[in-house]
């Protein structure tokens, strides 16, 4: 049941149908079906943070200590900013290869701003970098991984993208593609099979328009034997049993 079999009739086909399109697209959409259940569900989410050891984030704005453990000390002397294209020329030049840069526009009191460099698709946050640079003075302060230090938020981030198979660029949306078709024809050899089983019409068996009936055997023959040769050699005559 791992292949496609030809000349099966519609019953069998889709048999046939349904159990090697499930064998080859089950790891696909288990991913599409779990990932997909995070992003609807809360509680979802959880349970992965749960299955990690660590406890669920809270709703809401960032707390004030997670935000002073993330970023550097300030300057100790605030001068004139500069400009938002200088540090985005900066930020190009400390990244070769960069694909995208994405910066939000910070508070006018913030003495730092982050730049996001993106190397992949926009969709892989393997590929993701974190620049802060200082305002007053376009120096880089701190570099770090566009990913969350947290396990748990880092496999809702995989999962997040891993459901359109955009984490693995045209490949992965090429195998989430086949495997979202191959579960529209699941459905349909499901439905099909169960409205043959419960639905579907019998064929009776063929009747012989003619039944060719044995004539018996006259009682002056039952008795009658002729000898029969087997090789050249004559085959004797059985002998009869009493009971």
């Amino acid at each position: 049941m791992t292949w496609f079999r030809r000349g099966l009739r519609p019953r069998a086909r889709d048999f046939n149908w349904h159990n090697v399109i499930g064998f080859w697209t089950a790891g696909p959409l288990l991913i599409i079906v779990f990932s997909g259940a995070m992003i609807s569900y809360r509680w979802v989410g959880d349970l992965i943070h749960l299955a990690v050891g660590e406890s669920p984030p809270t709703r809401g704005a960032r707390s004030a200590a997670a935000l002073a453990a993330g970023a550097p000390a300030p300057p100790a002397e605030f001068k004139e900013r500069v400009s938002y294209q200088s540090l985005l020329d900066r930020a190009a030049a400390e990244s070769p290869g960069w694909r995208r840069l994405t910066v939000r526009v910070p508070d006018a009191n913030d003495a730092f701003l982050t730049v996001q460099v993106d190397r992949g698709s926009g969709r892989q946050p393997a590929k993701w970098t974190n620049l802060t640079f200082d305002r007053s003075s376009g120096v880089l302060a701190a570099r770090a991984s566009g990913q969350p230090d947290s396990r748990g938020q880092r496999i809702r981030f995989w999962l997040r993208f891993a459901h359109t198979g955009e984490v693995y660029g045209f490949v992965g949306q090429t195998i989430a593609g086949v495997a979202s078709l191959g579960a529209t024809v699941l459905v349909w050899t499901g439905l099909a099979l169960t409205w043959r089983r419960f639905f579907g019409v019998r064929k009776p068996l063929p009747v012989p328009d003619v039944i060719a009936v044995a004539e018996p055997i006259p009682a002056r023959m039952a008795n009658r034997w002729e000898a029969v040769s087997v090789n050249g050699r004559e085959v004797p005559e059985p002998r009869s049993r009493e009971v």
